[in-house]
């Protein structure tokens, strides 16, 4: 299996194709480090391993290392194989070289933010803290049993199902669906089967799928107030109206006889503290 590097060095040596194999392969090396493909205190692949990846002989890595050392732009640990330099030689050009190079007009950066991208990042907010006591949706991962699941997962690797590796349609695992509906029934009476669940990576892309599928943008819409903060920042990036309603002791107070019904109603329990209505 060929390495980034050696991907990179076969393409750029199909582009330079003046001189001698070796100082082909000198050029594109010096050049990678010199615009940081390779960062300084990078260890080089040994030259036979490189030569094997880019179908070269190892003399020609080897003399292509050896004059990159004795430029400055690699060092070599005995025992510890090639390491690029921490201080490269254009690091030493001369005082009046280095004014040029600052005082050089720079690019002016033209980019920025979509109308909407700016509004959802005016309203982000984010605890320092994401786990501990007390925290919703966060579990003592201290007590996660780690050795426990990563035998199961080494024994898993060994022989993996095709399925777990490509693109799936399912909407997830299906033995994880499934442990999930039978838990639903037991711990939350909910009725369903695993084809009715669709695994997600967290709330906010679940809210932001069944607001995507099953609303317009402008729709109406009903959360608690105070309501999850991340949740009514998705609602907001995908253009509904939200309209907060508020909350007493047995959950949202929903508005009598409403002119024109909300299309969604989003309520987050485990967020109304202490008592969860």
């Amino acid at each position: 299996m060929r390495s980034l590097l050696g991907d990179h060095l076969l393409q750029r040596l199909q582009q330079d194709t003046e001189g001698k194999l070796h100082q082909r392969l000198f050029r594109c090396l010096r050049g990678a480090i010199i615009d940081g493909v390779i960062q300084p205190k990078t260890r080089l692949p040994a030259s036979r391993d490189l030569a094997s990846e880019i179908h070269v002989s190892r003399n020609t890595v080897l003399t292509a290392y050896e004059q990159l050392q004795a430029e400055g732009y690699l060092e070599a640990r005995t025992g510890h194989g090639t390491w690029v330099a921490e201080k490269l030689p254009e690091s030493f050009l001369n005082t009046q070289n280095k004014k040029k190079v600052v005082s050089s007009p720079k690019v002016q950066n033209s980019y920025a933010l979509s109308q909407r991208g700016s509004n959802l990042l005016g309203y982000a907010a984010a605890s320092p803290h994401q786990w501990g006591a007390f925290v919703p949706g966060a579990p003592d991962v201290t007590e996660f049993p780690h050795h426990i699941f990563s035998r199961i997962q080494a024994r898993l690797s060994r022989e993996p199902d095709i399925n777990r590796l490509i693109y799936s349609n399912a909407g997830g695992c299906i033995e994880l669906r499934s442990a999930l509906a039978d838990y639903l029934r037991v711990a939350r009476s909910v009725q369903c089967d695993a084809d009715q669940i669709i695994i997600t990576e967290g709330i906010h892309q679940a809210i932001d799928l069944v607001s995507r599928a099953l609303s317009d943008m402008g729709d109406k819409i009903w959360i608690e107030d105070p309501a999850y903060w991340g949740m009514r920042n998705t609602l907001r990036i995908n253009g509904l109206d939200i309209q907060p309603m508020p909350v007493d002791a047995e959950g949202i107070i929903p508005e009598e006889n409403p002119a024109k019904p909300p299309k969604l109603i989003f309520v987050t329990p485990s967020h109304q503290y202490p008592l969860g209505s």
